[in-house]
């Protein structure tokens, strides 16, 4: 029997990444501020949201 799987039953994760120091790229305003309302927004509609991740590199990202 396959299981029934509801929206209650599902977990909702969401890996939310804040970069705005890119090179050769015009620096962004406020990515950080952007992640950081959007982690809040998402657990708000029962996301769990893994750590922020603000200003990482791709290596930083990688561990």
């Amino acid at each position: 029997m396959a299981a029934k799987f509801t929206s209650e039953s599902r977990r909702r994760l969401a890996l939310v990444i804040g970069i705005g120091d890119y090179e050769n790229v015009r620096k962004l305003n406020n990515p950080q501020n952007d992640a950081r309302a959007l982690s809040s927004l998402l657990r708000r509609i029962r996301f769990t949201t893994a750590d922020q991740q603000l200003d990482k590199t791709c290596n930083q990202l990688k561990h």
